[in-house]
């Protein structure tokens, strides 16, 4: 590569922060940021849905949100970072979990359409932005506020 191309940024390539808040009557509220290469936030979403059987279940269906927003967006490089190690692990070793049921496949199938596909695990205190826009999704459909 010349050197005056090393320092270019590749404008595929996105970063996706992802979080999940989850309640015990099974609705989990989401929230997502996608920021290219110098942190300029591009797009972000939020969603709220029922009948989700677990934390671990809400951040994946996170991911699976999102990969589906970006997918749209046509971006092909993406990097997803999250703050569940649980997850991360399982979609990094491709290893099925009884509680993750189709939506770990379905993880797969999507992130196979893209170019780059990296998750990477990082500090909750890294995360404080689609951790407060899910809680705030989650906390306002309790309230009767949120519509989706």
């Amino acid at each position: 590569m010349p050197p005056s191309s090393r320092n270019q940024i590749d404008y595929q390539t996105v970063f996706c922060h992802t979080d999940a808040a989850w309640k015990d009557d099974h609705r989990a509220g989401f929230g997502w940021i996608l920021k290219d290469q110098t942190g300029k936030r591009l797009h972000s979403g939020t969603g709220l849905v029922e009948h989700v059987n677990s934390p671990l279940q809400a951040e994946a269906l996170a991911v699976l949100l999102a990969l589906n927003q970006i997918r749209q967006l046509d971006f092909s490089h993406v990097t997803f970072a999250s703050d569940s190690s649980q997850l991360v692990k399982a979609i990094n070793s491709k290893l099925q979990f009884k509680e993750l049921h189709g939506i770990h496949f379905d993880i797969l199938d999507l992130s196979s359409s893209f170019t780059v596909f990296k998750v990477l695990i990082i500090p909750r205190s890294q995360n404080n932005l689609a951790d407060s826009m899910a809680k705030k999704t989650l906390n306002f459909s309790v309230m009767g506020l949120a519509q989706f």
